[in-house]
């Protein structure tokens, strides 16, 4: 009798282990058969709360340019003009110095591009001089503060070189607006050029937009990057003047140029 009841005990633990087993087995494809259903009902909330960050706003469409990071290791030098002994023009109305507004822009631009990836290389960061700090003659120091940002261009491999001005008209204080210049049609300057004057004149809302210009300035010439000059407004200008020295109005011309240096770029590698 002893045997017999030990083997029917053993076998009643077996039935109720196999059935937690096959109960739990019902549970869990209950579970994800519900799961399942109510995807197929709510398949956008579903989405959303795995990774809202992956969907296009409403209304748009995905591109490869939005699931690409923007940089893709392209490389920018940021030429703040002028600088030190070289004060450049200077405002009309608040006598303030253009390298000045330069630099305040050109930072605000740098900032723009390494938020869309790119390494971005300064020609200089503050009022202190590049080179010749010692040289007491202002026109050997500025020779060698040019020379200095040609070897910066040269050596730096780039693929974009801008460099930020302030423009000014001697005959009168009518002429306003930004305009952009590339050194001559076979520079990769030019197309580069187009696409930020393009993004100056819609962004800025600029009522008489001005067109591309070419020049055959210093800076333009060294190394095979595309390179412009971005002159950002009149200091001729006293109303345009003072808009230029405004933070908000800054931070749209740094947005507003790099946002065409972005689209060159992805335009150029696509």
């Amino acid at each position: 009798m002893r045997n017999l009841s030990q083997h029917t005990g053993t076998g009643r633990r077996h039935r109720r282990a196999t059935g937690r087993f096959f109960l739990f087995l019902a549970v869990t494809l209950l579970i994800i058969a519900g799961i399942f259903l109510l995807y197929r009902a709510f398949p956008f909330e579903i989405s959303r709360a795995a990774g809202e960050e992956m969907a296009p706003a409403a209304g748009e469409t995905q591109t490869l340019k939005q699931i690409i990071p923007a940089g893709s290791g392209a490389t920018v030098i940021v030429d703040p003009g002028h600088g030190d002994t070289d004060v450049g023009t200077k405002g009309v109305s608040t006598g303030r110095l253009e390298k000045e507004v330069n630099l305040e822009i050109a930072l605000k631009l740098r900032n723009v591009l390494e938020g869309k990836g790119y390494t971005v290389i300064m020609t200089r960061e503050s009022d202190e001089p590049i080179a010749a700090a010692d040289e007491p003659d202002a026109k050997v120091r500025k020779a060698a503060d040019m020379a200095k940002r040609e070897e910066i261009i040269r050596t730096a491999n780039a693929d974009v070189f801008v460099s930020v001005h302030q423009n000014f008209f001697e005959q009168g204080a009518g002429a306003a607006g930004p305009q952009v210049f590339y050194r001559d049609r076979e520079a990769p300057g030019y197309e580069l050029a187009q696409y930020v004057q393009r993004a100056l004149n819609e962004q800025l809302g600029i009522a008489n937009p001005r067109d591309v210009n070419s020049g055959d300035y210093q800076l333009l010439r060294p190394g095979n990057q595309a390179s412009i000059i971005v002159e950002c407004g009149f200091f001729s200008n006293p109303e345009e003047e003072q808009k230029l020295q405004k933070d908000d109005y800054q931070q749209a011309v740094a947005q507003a140029v790099g946002s065409g240096i972005e689209t060159y770029l992805f335009e150029k590698n696509s």
